[in-house]
């Protein structure tokens, strides 16, 4: 059966839906449901009563003509301040409880409003007199430093922190016995000392008696490690670390603290009801925290150019004040833990130690997209070392990945650049993995997988906000992908404007992006008969002229200097001359610019390994160059008609392309040439005799 408060909070959730407001008894009642007497299930519910009532109460107000006001913040204040108040004037336990907890369920609901509740006149007194009327009250002294941890994360409330209450957390950082206090006291010294280095005006004696991060590391470090139950129970301590991984200076020592990431590495949460009743999936539950903690200790130092280095710099000059220019103790200006090495280092013992079971665990455990896109960013710091990617494949992380991506804003009937730019890092993450990986290895035998996966390169490669690796690492993925099989490069020409993108990259600046293009197009022309049809002019509605375009294109690629791109294009070539129309236009080409046949040429003919060389002896080929050479040229021959061959034959011998394909039959045995480039050079001989062309082997 329903409490009554349960019964009263459904109530007050009907009563939301109708335009009108809770009345004062309601608000009344709601601030007494977020005590920690209740029930988790309880106060659960009180918070979404909450949120819904702030909710509401913002969207009522008007808004600010001025951009320091917020007449939503004010409307909430002027709601719940005088049932607040009420119970600060008490001198008994409970109601005063009530007031406390209350400010504090509302710091993770809105925290304007709750900042303005903490800033009016007695209620830090108030807080502190709790303190000595109620000397052994655990719950007084839980909710007072949980109230100061909250409040000690905004600059507004920093700055009028009384010294009662910082000499209070100085006092109770080492002398407090009870453990739910200590790990807040403890969170409040890092929110607050990390303001004492942001501050733009930090010069209060109350600030600076914040304990530096390596003294509150250790206290941390010991909650964590010795919590008698799952990270859960000290949820506190565990948003405490994850602050703390952000500070250069101390990543490493959270890392070597083995009792410590023991403990990080045996979090299993199975479900969303792991997760504790607090602010319901708000950014300081476990699961962020776990999330941002690997996040933070595997991310790699931004590459700046000269430029940026020097705007940074004059930057941080311009924010420096008098007490950041002092000398503190875990400056967060040191970076000397942050160069690649010791970052590579670092994802390496965070892998061995198990860290990335507990991101897999927590994608499946958690549909809040805020963590979930912690945990990608995380990954793609992970798989950014080479060597780490089979084994974060092992632990399920292609698997996690892809759940991430399924539930974030790519879709199957969305635009491409539907995609928010932070599910891009995600994106990259899988495609590293797809990259070094077969797709069988990371998406598994179940092709309707690899079929999902299209969706997430194309949107990768196509949204405005991809940086040049980004799409570089989708082409390549896609490269990868497309090898599983003709329906899946199908499905990735088919996506809307990437074989536009394709074809535009093809041209790039950039020798990777312009390989990696090319080798995607390779395998597309082989598996899709799509993009066969687009560049072979077999069906293509784009026009002759576009054809030959694409043709030159290729052609031209088949000449360059880079080898992967020369394979590439000219394996490209292999596969479109299997199409009578692909072959009348390139000898269109041939016959406009005389380009096609001596860039063919340049594949099967290998150069003297010396101008002295008159022995006949030949420097070892490019197998690969070879083969693809003497394909093309063989089906150039075999599928023109009579007319358009007999030209063929005559550019052929103009080009000096017969002695070449009869040295190959010739030095056949001492260059070691296998059968597969043999057959069609015997071939295109034979199809030159009967052309009338005398050859002698």
């Amino acid at each position: 059966m329903a409490s009554d408060d349960d019964s009263r909070l459904t109530v007050l959730l009907d009563k939301l839906k109708t335009p009108h407001a809770l009345s004062s008894e309601d608000l009344s009642h709601l601030i007494t449901c977020f005590v920690p007497q209740k029930s988790p299930s309880l106060r659960s519910k009180a918070y979404l009563v909450l949120s819904l009532t702030c909710q509401k109460a913002r969207s009522a107000s008007q808004p600010a003509g001025d951009p320091g006001d917020d007449p939503g913040a004010e409307a909430i204040l002027q709601m719940f301040s005088p049932g607040v108040v009420e119970r600060l004037a008490d001198v008994v336990e409970l109601p005063l409880l009530e007031a406390f907890s209350f400010v504090v369920a509302l710091f993770g609901v809105d925290a304007r409003a709750a900042s303005s509740i903490f800033q009016q006149d007695a209620f830090e007194d108030s807080m502190m007199d709790a303190l000595e009327l109620f000397p052994k009250s655990v719950w007084i002294q839980q909710t007072v430093s949980s109230v100061l941890a909250h409040a000690c994360g905004y600059k507004d409330c920093r700055a009028v922190l009384s010294p009662r209450s910082s000499s209070w957390l100085d006092s109770e950082l080492h002398r407090t016995t009870d453990l739910k206090t200590r790990e807040t006291v403890a969170l409040a010294h890092i929110k607050g000392y990390q303001g004492l280095l942001t501050d733009s005006t930090s010069g209060s004696e109350a600030i600076r008696t914040f304990r530096p991060y390596q003294e509150v590391l250790p206290i941390i470090s010991d909650i964590i490690s010795n919590a008698p139950g799952p990270l859960q129970t000290v949820g506190d301590a565990v948003e405490g670390l994850a602050y703390l991984s952000a500070i250069p200076s101390i990543k490493d020592d959270i890392v070597d603290d083995d009792q410590l990431m023991k403990k990080i590495a045996s979090y299993r949460p199975v479900s969303p009801k792991a997760i504790p009743s607090t602010s319901e999936e708000g950014p300081t539950t476990v699961l962020y925290g776990v999330s941002l903690l690997a996040l933070n200790l595997s991310t790699y130092r931004p590459r700046l150019t000269e430029e940026e280095l020097q705007i940074a710099k004059l930057r941080r000059m311009a924010s420096a004040n008098v007490v950041n220019e002092e000398k503190l103790d875990g400056d967060e200006g040191d970076t000397t833990n942050d160069d690649d090495e010791h970052v590579r280092e670092r994802g390496k013992r965070l892998i061995k130690g198990g860290v990335v079971d507990v991101l897999v665990a927590i994608v499946r455990a958690t549909d809040s997209r805020t963590t979930r896109s912690t945990v990608g960013r995380a990954l793609l710091n992970l798989v950014e070392e080479k060597e780490n990617r089979g084994k974060i494949l092992q632990a399920g992380g292609g698997k996690a990945l892809m759940t991430i991506i399924q539930s974030s804003s790519i879709s199957e009937n969305s635009p491409n650049n539907a995609a928010d730019r932070s599910d891009l890092c995600t994106l990259q993450a899988l495609a590293k993995l797809a990259i070094t990986a077969s797709p069988l290895q990371v998406f598994g035998p179940n092709e309707a997988i690899a079929y999902d996966a299209v969706k997430p390169f194309t949107s990768l490669l196509l949204h405005s906000s991809s940086t040049l690796l980004q799409r570089f690492e989708a082409m390549m993925a896609l490269t990868n992908l497309a090898s599983a099989g003709p329906e899946v490069a199908t499905r990735i020409a088919k996506a809307d404007g990437v074989m536009n993108k394709v074809e535009f990259l093809l041209l790039d600046e950039n020798v990777l992006v312009r390989r990696a293009a090319t080798e995607l197009l390779c395998n597309l022309a082989a598996g899709s008969e799509d993009v066969f049809n687009r560049f072979s002019g077999e069906s293509s509605s784009g026009g002759e002229a576009s054809v030959k375009s694409r043709l030159q294109i290729i052609v031209a690629l088949s000449d360059v200097e880079d080898d992967a791109t020369r394979m590439a294009a000219s394996g490209t070539l292999a596969t479109l001359t299997a199409s009578p129309r692909a072959c009348e236009l390139l000898l269109a080409l041939q016959l406009e610019r005389q380009r096609v046949l001596p860039v063919l040429k340049q594949l099967i003919e290998p150069s003297p390994a010396s101008e002295d060389d008159t022995h006949g002896n030949f420097p070892d080929l490019n197998a690969g160059a070879l083969h693809r050479g003497v394909v093309c040229l063989r089906n150039l021959l075999a599928n023109t008609t009579d007319e358009s061959q007999r030209r063929l034959v005559q550019e052929y011998e103009n080009a000096k392309l017969i002695a070449p394909l009869i040295d190959i039959l010739r030095s056949s045995k001492s260059r070691n040439i296998d059968e597969a480039v043999l057959r069609p050079t015997a071939e295109s001989l034979k199809l030159l005799m009967n052309a009338g062309i005398a050859i002698h082997i």
